[in-house]
């Protein structure tokens, strides 16, 4: 067999031969596949043809493992005058269904027949069988697709050894499995003829199906010494198999992820091509089953899509999921049969909201509108804190009774269960002009505008209102909202202005003109006005304080509730130390919640901790789900000693996810309580907890409201939002030893807490197995691709020159930006102020600055993935979005700023051991910039150290050790001194 004929023409039957998008110039083998319904990639069938045409004669080709004949067919066709070994028992597949006559029919079908000689026996048995025949053939291409250990690949290529010809290609699948690329290397180690030539198993499996290609050639034994006496050590073997096991569960898991990217990219064939692969691997696992019926569904393959769940539900029957995706299918093909299995599904798991609303909608298309309020309203007992039966119902009284005031009423309790559901805004505005209440129908149609980010459409209908009822506060401020999301701040100070003149110096609005901050800035002279705008209106709302404001219950309550809308997010984002300003406001926010609740605003003594108690550790926030602001906290509560600590986790916010879960299953006790300050504080309180850990004070005025109560002896805040709360309630403030400059302590009203390292023990992302190209994100393949990826508001206006300075150096040099999630306003602005960057020194902004829009997580790391260079902001650095760029490798340029918010990469990269790219000033960090992009060979040398080193960045359990020491010795259970403190 000519085997370097075959190495030599191999990459000219491919398009994009070593890239991403590498596939056959041929459509032939993608017609085979389609036609057999065969999972085998292209690429393997396009090696195999070209193999098989290399064979010289007598010499034939052997396949072990060729159900349905894709690989067989595609070996043969256009090669009539070879011939083929097939051997396969079907002994792996569903042994109900008759392989031998479906393979043979797709042979027949192709006109292959005559050339193949077909043997119904495992590989085992065909090797004892033929090397007992005198062959004038022998075997000169070999193509191993069966069985998957340690002891077939090895017998198998062991036994081949008498049969092969002089000279032969030996190509094996699935060698992903380090028990099967051991097997091939001990048959490397004792069989000199034999040389690896490619190695997939570890390229994109989709595109390879982890192929090894061997090369035999008998003269080599003139240079090597063959080993006679070949022995195999079953027990190694044993032990290898043992280890299968291992890694099936780790690559199901890794192939399971990539299946499901590809299935949310609607790359269906892919997807589906993933997990009948799976499933060959693992036939009663539920999960493969049900997503690949899911597949199927989305494709209306309704009938395919129920096969599936019928095996799911062979395997998991009392499993809620299983019947509930039945539900959805037999939707489509038997009604009656959809509502069985819904209720069943019900019955088994009494919160699958989804499966109520399925059921009641198939109630209303039948006009069974008693049924389907029943169904509702068991909803709503069942899960009285889900605003679906809420929801629902309302829209049922609607549309079904025009009982509009009951309607009203179920919507009003949907929104405050979920203020983020939009269509409940749009319902009630809908709801109240079937009253003929115009005012409350232009309101809610103004928030659902808001909601959706049409903020000119909002604002509209804002100032609609406000000429119908020019004394309501409450539009105002939303008035005020959606003209700070458009980028006129200055417009919304005007209509401040104007407010004040109709409600007489109304305190709510007071408060709510405190937070009219820009959220991104257009020069330098603009951030120095509205810093000292913020400074007198806090001022103003300082002397409201200090006389008796609080006088009533009533305005008591008022206060809280404007509080309770806003916080001053944007004020730390202007680069100064706010400490003084956080301070002044957390004293007014401290009396107001003392005015309401006084019973939480006590002194607690400190804790008197009992021999054997555990120290009770909290943690609470808005934001237990998955986003930056608690992500850095759920290590801790992950790995904590369950011996000293006991774990409770209070999430306030609304939003649930993977995230929330997994802060579930840590804890000793979990609770959801969303927007509900009194059940909030009762439950803490009950729970007696020694420790109150604030993840992220400064990210919603829920989160602040509470901090300003007494409710735990020691109160802590983490740093989700790196800001000091200045609450006089938090004592302590949690950071790291690396992001923190001597200083510090200036920074902070609470005591200032350096854990060690990052602080954080934080797990790196599972990155994703599918691989986007440049062009799908539409960014050009040749590039110098700079990735600086923070939300918009992190980018202040004195550093904008920073990028046309780098792309004056870098003529080919891309800037990758994500627009604002404030809207296309605020991007807008951004857009315009890099025009007047680059217009500066001669460029056009539009030839080298991309804005993409928002991605999501595992787009967000596909991005990093396809980047070249990822620049750091100043002023405040990227936090988990650099962890991010660790993980898939990047080089990393930052610049240390002045406070803990601007210092987290330059923390990472100490601890990585990579300090070549950490610049003292914009000057150096332009030329280290420039240098990364013009120095290939530098820059790959910092990918490698990264690579090397970026498992210190990850899941440090040292962090945790910090901190429990810390815990202890605040709560006087460790007669220790710890030195953080």
């Amino acid at each position: 067999m000519e085997y370097h004929k075959f190495k030599k023409q191999l990459s000219n039957l491919f398009n994009n031969w070593g890239e991403l998008s590498c596939h056959p110039k041929s459509d032939i083998f993608q017609a085979i596949n389609k036609q057999v319904n065969s999972i085998i990639s292209p690429n393997v069938l396009q090696l195999l043809n070209l193999a098989v045409s290399c064979l010289e004669e007598n010499e034939i080709y052997c396949e072990i493992g060729t159900y349905p004949g894709a690989t067989l067919i595609s070996a043969l066709v256009n090669n009539p005058d070879k011939i083929a070994y097939a051997v396969d028992d079907f002994s792996e597949l569903d042994p109900k269904e008759d392989h031998f006559e479906k393979l043979s029919n797709n042979i027949e079908e192709f006109n292959i027949a005559d050339q193949v000689l077909f043997c119904y026996q495992d590989a085992e048995e065909f090797f004892t069988e033929i090397k007992n025949q005198e062959l004038t053939e022998k075997i000169g291409v070999y193509f191993y697709n069966s069985s998957q250990n340690y002891r077939s690949y090895l017998l198998g290529l062991l036994a081949l050894k008498l049969i092969i010809s002089t000279q032969a290609l030996i190509i094996i699948t699935n060698c992903q499995w380090t028990s099967c690329q051991q097997a091939i290397k001990d048959f490397l180690k004792i069989s000199p003829e034999a040389r690896l030539m490619i190695d997939f198993a570890n390229a994109d499996y989709l595109l390879w199906n982890g192929i090894q290609i061997l090369t035999w050639d008998i003269q080599r034994l003139a240079d090597k010494y063959l080993e006679k006496n070949i022995t195999v050590d079953v027990q190694f073997q044993e032990s290898i198999n043992n280890i299968t096991q291992g890694e099936i569960n780790r690559y199901l898991s890794l192939m399971e992820s990539k299946a499901t990217l590809l299935f949310k990219n609607k790359k269906y064939s892919e997807a589906e091509k993933i997990y009948l692969h799976l499933i060959k691997l693992d036939k009663n696992n539920n999960n493969l089953w049900q997503n690949l019926g899911t597949i199927y569904y989305e494709q209306r393959e309704y009938f395919k899509a129920l096969d599936c769940v019928k095996r799911s539900l062979i395997i998991a029957p009392s499993e809620a999921i299983n019947h509930y995706t039945a539900g959805l299918i037999l939707e489509r093909i038997d009604t009656n049969a959809a509502i069985e299995a819904y209720k069943k599904a019900i019955a088994l798991n009494p919160e699958l909201v989804d499966a109520y609303s399925n059921l009641a909608n198939i109630y209303l298309i039948y006009n069974e509108i008693n049924q389907a309020e029943e169904i509702l309203k068991t909803l709503i007992a069942n899960n009285p804190l889900h605003f679906s039966g809420y929801f629902n119902i309302g829209n049922l009284l609607l549309n079904f009774y025009q009982k509009i005031d009951e309607a009203i009423n179920y919507y009003h309790t949907a929104f405050s269960l979920n203020p983020q559901y939009a269509e409940i805004l749009k319902n009630l505005s809908f709801a109240y002009k079937l009253k003929d209440n115009q005012l409350e129908h232009l309101y809610y149609e103004g928030r659902y505008y808001f909601q959706q980010k049409e903020y000119q459409k909002a604002a509209k209908l804002y100032q609609q209102v406000i000429r119908i009822h020019s004394e309501s506060i409450n539009i105002y401020i939303h008035l005020l909202e959606s003209l700070q999301a458009l980028g006129k701040t200055q417009e919304a100070i005007e209509e401040f202005k104007l407010a004040l003149e109709v409600s007489g110096d109304s305190l709510p609005l007071q408060i709510a003109n405190l937070f009219v901050l820009p959220v991104i800035y257009q020069d330098i002279e603009e951030i120095e006005f509205y810093r000292e705008y913020f400074h007198r209106r806090l001022n103003i709302l300082t002397r409201y304080f200090s006389s008796d404001t609080l006088n009533t219950t009533i305005k008591s309550q008022n206060v809280v509730q404007a509080i309770n809308v806003r916080t001053n997010f944007y004020l730390a984002y202007q680069g100064k130390n706010d400490v003084d300003f956080q301070k002044q406001y957390g004293e007014i926010v401290h009396k107001v919640m003392k005015a309401n609740y006084p019973q939480w605003c006590q002194n607690l003594p400190s804790p008197q901790i009992s021999p054997g108690e555990k120290i009770r550790v909290g943690y609470i926030s808005t934001h237990l789900h998955n986003h930056s602001g608690a992500n850095g906290c759920l290590g801790w509560v992950k790995n904590h000693n369950r011996q000293d600590f006991q774990i409770y986790c209070y999430h306030i916010g609304v939003k649930r996810d993977e995230i929330t879960e997994q802060y579930k299953s840590y804890s000793y006790s979990f609770v959801h309580i969303s927007n509900d300050i009194e059940a909030i504080c009762t439950q803490i309180t009950a729970d007696k907890i020694h420790i109150l850990v604030f993840p992220a004070i400064g990210m919603t005025a829920l989160n602040g409201l509470i901090a300003a109560l007494r409710l735990a002896p020691i109160q802590c805040m983490a740093w989700g939002h790196p800001v000091t709360s200045g609450l006089p309630t938090i004592d302590y403030f949690l950071s790291s030893e690396l992001m923190e400059p001597e200083n510090a302590q200036e920074h902070y009203s609470e005591k200032l807490i350096r854990l060690p390292n990052t602080s954080l023990c934080y797990v790196k992302p599972v990155l994703p197995g599918v691989k986007k190209t440049r062009s799908e994100f539409g960014i050009p393949e040749d590039c110098v691709l700079y990735l600086s990826c923070q939300s918009t508001f992190k980018y202040l206006p004195q550093h904008d020159y920073i990028f046309a300075e780098i792309a004056k150096e870098i003529s080919n040099a891309k800037f990758v930006f994500i627009a604002a999630i404030e809207g296309q306003h605020i991007t807008n602005i951004f857009r315009q102020r890099l025009q007047k960057a680059f217009a500066k020194l001669g460029l056009n902004s539009e030839d080298y600055c991309i804005i993409l829009p928002r991605q999501i997580s595992y787009e967000f790391l596909q991005l990093n993935q396809i980047s070249d260079i990822y620049l750091d902001t100043f002023i405040w650095s990227g936090g988990f979005t650099t962890l991010n760029a660790i993980s898939c490798n990047l080089p990393i340029v930052t610049c240390p700023g002045e406070f803990m918010r601007g210092r987290h990469s330059y923390a990472f990269l100490k601890i990585l051991g990579i300090t070549d790219t950490i610049a003292q000033s914009e000057a150096e960090y332009i030329e280290i910039a420039v240098r990364l992009g013009l120095d290939i060979d530098w820059r790959n040398s910092i990918i490698e150290r990264t690579k090397e080193n970026q498992h210190r960045v990850f899941d440090d359990k040292t962090s945790v050790e910090g901190l429990e020491a810390f815990y202890k010795q605040v709560a006087g259970k460790n007669s220790e001194k710890s030195n953080l403190i």
